[in-house]
């Protein structure tokens, strides 16, 4: 297959990895590094089939969608029960790799979105990362007291934010949320969205005690999930995974092990 080079000087194939297939490049980014071989955060993937393989024609929203290392597997997984998925990456370069992603693999169910989220609209600037200089595209954050590395970036752009209640959003049945510190303002923002999809299930990124300048971070979206949204939230390694009492598709108990969780149909699945 020809290869071909982008204005960073790395060059990109198709790879193929687990069923899926993957326009990467050459750059030193983990994401790209691990899909060449492996599926990334499979514990993220096994999860969200779960929840999936309970749900009839779901709607997913994929917040933080990078590459489509989420995006690709799920949507190939509801694709044949009808279901839709619609994902959301503000770094420019990232979310042109994103479509060829979707489009390499015809997940014509799949709509992806050029804009970041928050807890309210208007325009959020977006540091320009150099594909062959930065070992983790996605852990670019832009909270302004995370934003470590978007101070480092040579340029940024201006990039639409948008909150989900401001969305023509259909309602949603699973929502995996990973944008390093800015999962609470999307949930401030997409309160109404959240009451008016019946309280989906939500994955989360939850910064563990290895990360101990991150806590309140993870302390502050802990909390108003459980008790401003009233969620009951399980924490699985660095993954939240959030039922409402309202809508709860599984029922998650401590495992045998520990760390470990057991999830089974819940017996009041409507």
């Amino acid at each position: 297959m020809n290869e071909t080079t982008n204005t960073h000087q790395v060059t990109v194939d198709v790879f193929d990895t687990e069923g899926d297939r993957y326009l990467l490049h050459s750059g030193p980014d983990l994401i790209n590094q691990t899909l060449k071989t492996t599926a990334w955060e499979p514990l993220t993937l096994q999860v969200a089939k779960l929840f999936l393989d309970a749900m009839h024609e779901p709607t997913v929203l994929d917040i933080g969608g990078n590459l489509g290392a989420f995006a690709v597997p799920i949507g190939r997984y509801i694709q044949s029960r009808g279901g839709t998925l619609h994902t959301f990456e503000p770094q420019r370069m990232l979310y042109y790799q994103l479509c060829g992603n979707l489009f390499v693999n015809q997940l014509s169910n799949c709509h992806a979105h050029h804009l970041a989220l928050g807890a309210e609209d208007g325009t959020i600037d977006v540091p320009q990362l150099q594909l062959g200089e930065h070992s983790n595209l996605g852990a670019l954050s832009l909270d302004r007291q995370l934003a470590d590395r978007a101070r480092r970036a040579k340029t940024s752009e201006p990039v639409p934010l948008k909150t989900l209640d401001a969305l023509n959003l259909p309602p949603a049945t699973l929502i995996k949320i990973d944008i390093e510190g800015m999962e609470l303002p999307v949930l401030k923002g997409g309160r109404a969205y959240l009451e008016r999809s019946g309280w989906p299930v939500l994955l989360l990124e939850v910064w563990g005690p290895q990360y101990p300048r991150l806590k309140p971070w993870s302390d502050a979206l802990l909390k108003y999930v459980r008790e401003d949204l009233g969620y009951e939230c399980h924490i699985l390694g660095e993954l939240g995974i959030a039922q409402h009492p309202s809508n709860m598709p599984l029922l998650i108990q401590a495992g045998t092990s520990p760390n470990a969780l057991d999830f089974s149909r819940h017996p009041n699945r409507r």
